[in-house]
């Protein structure tokens, strides 16, 4: 029988065969992970160009809002005044903006925009978008409570013109109004920073 011969262990090339096998893992990791980051700054910047096209459009909608709502209580106030009923306002509409969108927002904010904008880009669209949640949840009251008016006008056998809206909502209206123009400032700003942000990037 032969005596079982061993080689000897080399030490320095098992260490270097480990240094490199670790630092391939380390680099492949770090690959991927900057991939990931390319991924989701790409969609963050895609995301931010969804929400800039849809405060502009809300912007010009409200815009349009707004001029009409103010024609509205101007006729209203001199109908009023001048002692006309509210059948003469049928041709004029209040239109309480609830047909707004957020829904780019509602989908950048999923996208952890908030890592990829800077902080008054950031700060102007929380802003707009909360207070858009708040003038869409006052208009869906002001039809919710225009609705509820004719159904008791209904119940009650009167006609519409015995009960006169505009005197009953007419503070509520102007508030609307003035409300629509805080929310025209805001999506200005808002605008004015996202063009910067989308600028720079």
């Amino acid at each position: 029988m032969e005596p079982d011969t061993k080689r000897p262990i080399n030490y320095l090339t098992l260490f270097l065969e480990f240094i490199s096998i670790f630092t391939g893992v380390l680099l492949a990791f770090a690959v991927s992970e900057w991939q990931e980051s390319q991924n989701k700054a790409e969609a963050a910047k895609y995301s931010l160009n969804s929400v800039y096209y849809e405060v502009r459009s809300n912007l010009e909608a409200v815009k349009q809002l707004h001029q009409n709502n103010l024609d509205y209580i101007a006729y209203a106030e001199q109908t009023s005044r001048q002692g006309s009923s509210s059948g003469s306002l049928e041709e004029k509409k209040f239109v309480p903006g609830i047909q707004l969108l957020d829904t780019s927002w509602q989908i950048a904010q999923s996208k952890e925009l908030a890592n990829y904008i800077d902080y008054q880009a950031l700060s102007s669209l929380y802003e707009v978008y909360s207070l858009l949640a708040v003038y869409k949840a006052s208009g869906q009251k002001l039809i919710e409570s225009s609705l509820t008016l004719t159904a008791f006008i209904t119940a009650l056998g009167k006609e519409e013109e015995e009960i006169n809206f505009e005197k009953n909502y007419l503070d509520y209206l102007k508030m609307m109004v003035d409300f629509e123009k805080q929310l025209i400032m805001k999506f200005e700003n808002a605008e004015l920073q996202l063009s910067k942000q989308l600028a720079s990037s």
